[in-house]
């Protein structure tokens, strides 16, 4: 009994410090967001006509990307996301053909080679303050 109130104990903690994270990423994000002239609204699903090459970057694990009609979404990765300020990205797993959507996945490329793989948790409308 010992040894399951133990083993609980542990996944609650690492469950609270996990939560605690996520919660100073998205406030630091919003910092962020701020000094670029935005923020954050609504978390959507998917968007069409998104246009990478026009991206903005904001931190190693959030970028701001211009979708159709003038609206702009923050898209955010599960991990860092190496090459996000300058390298080329490319759209690779599509959850929703023409989409961007949670789960998609992204490579960024300098020259001929793969720097890293991104995959999206989350994306943001954002809007100018």
């Amino acid at each position: 009994m010992r040894i399951i109130a133990t083993i609980l104990f542990v996944l609650l903690t690492a469950f609270c410090l996990t939560a605690n994270a996520e919660i100073r990423q998205l406030r630091g994000v919003d910092d962020k967001l701020a000094e670029l002239g935005f923020q954050m609204g609504e978390e959507v699903d998917k968007f069409a006509d998104f246009q990478l090459e026009n991206r903005t970057f904001v931190d190693k694990r959030n970028i701001i990307v211009p979708g159709a009609s003038s609206q702009n979404y923050l898209v955010t990765f599960r991990e860092s996301c190496q090459g996000l300020i300058n390298a080329r990205m490319a759209h690779r797993l599509i959850k929703n053909k023409g989409y961007l959507s949670q789960w998609d996945k992204f490579v960024t490329i300098y020259e001929t080679s793969n720097i890293a793989w991104c995959e999206v948790i989350r994306v943001h409308e954002v809007e100018p303050v």
